[in-house]
């Protein structure tokens, strides 16, 4: 009961920093309109936080120095108001919540993977699920290694063609756009360009938690 009256307490002081960083961040002399904006904003980035938080089930005093919390804070809330989606915001709060499961935290390496996060595109967090899923398919697995990326770029265009990208330019230019993240490489195979998932991905955050991401948080 103590430890979980603890986590608790953890908890809520980290959510009271998104609180300070928020206000810090708007400062007293923003107008009443805007207040109202970043409040409604960061009202619901904090609500995604805490779930993501409470699911992960980690003692946060142990895993996060008091610093290294107010950075992390800081950087979470100024993503809410600077307008990233909910379903990047969810990201976000996962990945956090992947790096708790770590010995220690350091801020510097949430606010880089944080950074990324933010600047996707709803059409680039779709097709690097897609990617991810289908490498993580048992028919993937079953083709030679120098196979694999060609295969699988067939299959993203059987996927997404035309339902989210009108044509193969434009599913090529989002893979393309995608290698800026780290999450996505190219390779060549027959003399064209082929993409897949760099260790990056996995590192960051889950295949299960980015399908749940996206699940969750399906219209934004």
């Amino acid at each position: 009961m103590a430890h979980s009256n603890s986590f608790g307490a953890a908890v809520s002081d980290l959510a009271s920093l998104v609180d300070v960083g928020f206000e810090a961040s708007i400062g007293t002399g923003a107008a009443s309109m805007m207040q109202k904006i970043m409040q409604k904003r960061l009202a619901g980035a904090r609500d995604i936080l805490l779930e993501e938080i409470r699911e992960g089930k980690v003692h946060i005093s142990e895993a996060v120095e008091g610093d290294e919390i107010v950075a992390v804070a800081y950087r979470f809330a100024r993503s809410a108001m600077e307008g990233a989606a909910r379903v990047n915001l969810r990201l976000m709060a996962k990945a956090l919540k992947k790096q708790l499961q770590e010995p220690n935290l350091l801020a510097s390496k949430f606010q880089h993977h944080a950074a990324i996060i933010a600047s996707l595109r709803r059409e680039e967090i779709i097709l690097l699920c897609g990617l991810y899923e289908i490498e993580h398919t048992a028919e993937y697995s079953s083709k030679k290694d120098d196979q694999r990326p060609g295969w699988a770029l067939g299959k993203l265009r059987d996927r997404f063609i035309p339902s989210l990208f009108a044509n193969d330019k434009a599913l090529m230019a989002t893979l393309i756009a995608l290698t800026r993240t780290g999450f996505v490489i190219p390779e060549t195979a027959w003399d064209t360009f082929v993409y897949s998932t760099s260790p990056n991905l996995s590192e960051v955050i889950s295949l299960e938690e980015f399908e749940d991401a996206l699940r969750g948080e399906a219209d934004t």
